[in-house]
């Protein structure tokens, strides 16, 4: 995706990326806005070998965020 998006932006687009923290500094870098996802959904690489990615994000917890 950040290949598509480095082109429209070349090509004079303005592009956004919706994502993790993770990707802040990788977004910017090749000229796009970055707005950074909170709470549980800014999850990273390393979360997935933490905890298994189904108990932790399974909707009933999500959900509960939002109550």
């Amino acid at each position: 995706m950040r290949v598509i998006a480095k082109e429209l932006v070349r090509c004079g687009f303005e592009v956004t990326f919706v994502t993790s923290s993770e990707f802040k500094t990788s977004v910017e870098d090749i000229g796009c806005s970055y707005v950074g996802l909170e709470g549980k959904a800014n999850i990273s690489e390393k979360d997935f070998s933490t905890e298994p990615f189904s108990v932790r994000y399974r909707p009933d917890t999500l959900t509960q965020e939002f109550r």
